[in-house]
């Protein structure tokens, strides 16, 4: 073993790879979980001791940790989390990496909870378990995932890439946690990645795809320490609309934030009284936020009728994050006692590890004076910018760029629609045109019924005007017979985070 290996530390949770029959002469017998010391009696490839005395030794310095006591893993709690994101803070730089045993219930939970609890993590991270423990079963997957996962760990040692991230290796592939999902009960392929590739692979050698893994960062590891557990999660289905279980749920004094697994790309039941839920909900402080029911896609709030009513509600996207990551980001936000609902909301949409492939960034607009604009006096209104546009990305990488009414009203005095023209960055005498480089279009809207979100599409003028960081003006005029009226307005860049 070279000097400068630091070898790797094993977290040892528990599950079914360190379970055994509760009696001894009964396989069939219900099994338990066994302490950290039978364990390694029964995996001598990592017993320290054995170390350049077996063939068949792992090769490099392995050192343990093990909740006490170790746990089947639908037993374990963020209690349990903090404990093994306050080891691995404390011994980030004693190792190479680290590799958690865990129980594969809940071992997607524990990868996701970890990813946003570990800021600026340097280091791998790969929790593995077992379908079949080597502990007694000799036709098992446990011993082979737990090795490799500790190679991967040690990439010096493996002359592989650092990895620094949270990941779940099983049956083969090396996966970013926040990204995982349980797929299958038994069979040893039991967890994929349905919206994000594998970062790495192992077949007869050890694999990593570089382009799909974070960068190192290079401002010092933070650790997050609280968690807020008032965080629920439910999947919408046809009919609760009719039920009460919603209203019953948002309003216990405990709930702060709530994942809603939504149909398809992001659609809920509207009726009116259904909404006023969330709208109630929102008003009273707690975080809602919008994933897929779906295996793989994303949230696309806004793009159907039946979603765009949401984001007047304060709903926010969780675009193509799993509903275990979701729910575990928001413990970890509204457990951080500093931030605001609105900045929990803030984040809740930016992918903070990895976890999301979009982003979006959302800029308020103020207006001096009412929220108008007329074709009687052909006058325009400029919105001045309220805050920067934040994030680090590049024009190249907005998807899609919305300019957004909220509360809006059309008004017309005939039967054609009136056409509003949006500029971007002009001054307030400036000449207004279609010629000018400013000019981010025109968009035709005819009478409403009721009020709305009135959205412009302005992707192409952004991609052209816009950088991270600007501050952004709007300015828009109004051609035709009628009037515009709405009640704030903002600037959401689409991100994506993938490029």
């Amino acid at each position: 073993m070279s000097r400068s290996d630091k070898g790797v530390l094993v977290l040892y949770t528990g599950g079914t790879i360190g379970s055994m029959p509760a009696d001894p002469n009964d396989p069939e017998s219900p099994q338990r979980v066994v302490d950290w010391d039978t364990f390694l009696e029964m995996t001598p490839q990592l017993d320290p001791k054995l170390l350049n005395k077996r063939p068949d030794h792992i090769g490099f310095k392995v050192d343990s940790w093990s909740l006490e006591p170790p746990l089947d893993s639908c037993n374990v709690t963020p209690d349990d989390w903090l404990q093994m994101a306050q080891v691995i803070y404390d011994r980030h730089d004693d190792y190479e990496g680290f590799v958690i045993a865990h129980g594969t219930d809940t071992m997607v939970y524990t990868a996701s909870a970890l990813s946003f609890m570990l800021i600026n993590l340097k280091k791998p991270v790969i929790i593995t378990g077992a379908q079949r423990s080597h502990t007694f079963l000799p036709r098992n997957d446990g011993l082979q995932n737990l090795l490799t996962a500790c190679h991967f760990a040690n990439p010096k040692r493996s002359k592989i890439p650092v990895v620094p991230e949270v990941c779940i290796y099983f049956g083969g592939e090396l996966f970013r946690g926040n990204r995982c999902r349980k797929m299958d009960s038994e069979g040893y392929d039991a967890y994929f990645s349905p919206n994000y590739p594998s970062l790495g692979h192992a077949g007869g050698s050890l694999e990593v795809n570089e382009k799909n893994i974070l960068p190192i960062p290079k401002q010092a590891l933070q650790l997050r320490k609280r968690l807020n557990t008032g965080v629920v999660t439910f999947d919408v289905f046809p009919g609760i609309q009719n039920s009460h279980f919603v209203e019953r749920m948002i309003d216990s004094n405990e709930i702060k934030g709530v994942v809603i697994r939504s149909f398809g790309s992001g659609n809920i039941p509207t009726a009116p009284k259904f909404l006023e839920n969330f709208q109630k909900a929102n008003d009273n402080g707690i975080v809602i936020q919008n994933v897929t029911q779906c295996v793989k896609g994303a949230v696309s709030l806004g793009i159907y009728e039946t979603s765009a009513a949401l984001l007047e509600i304060g709903m926010i996207t969780g675009f193509d994050a799993t509903p275990e990551a979701a729910l575990c980001k928001l413990m970890v936000l509204l457990g951080d006692e500093d931030l605001s609902k609105d900045e929990v909301a803030t984040l809740g949409q930016q992918c903070l590890a990895g976890e999301m492939s979009s982003s979006v960034y959302v800029q308020k607009l103020k207006e001096a004076g009412a929220n108008r604009i007329d074709s009687k006096e052909g006058e325009r209104k400029r919105l001045a910018p309220a805050e920067a546009i934040g994030g680090s990305w590049q024009s190249k990488q907005i998807s899609n760029a919305s300019l957004r009414l909220y509360g809006g009203e059309v008004n017309t005095e005939t039967d054609s629609p009136v056409e509003i023209d949006v500029y971007i960055n002009v001054g307030s005498d400036d000449e207004l045109h279609h010629g000018l480089p400013n000019y981010a279009g025109s968009f035709k809207r005819r009478q409403s019924d009721g009020k709305f979100i009135i959205s412009f599409d302005i992707t192409t003028a952004a991609k052209a005007l816009i950088q991270t960081g600007d501050r952004v003006s709007v300015t828009t005029k109004l051609n035709g017979q009628g009037s515009v009226t709405w009640q704030r307005a903002e600037i959401a860049l689409f991100i994506n985070e993938t490029d």
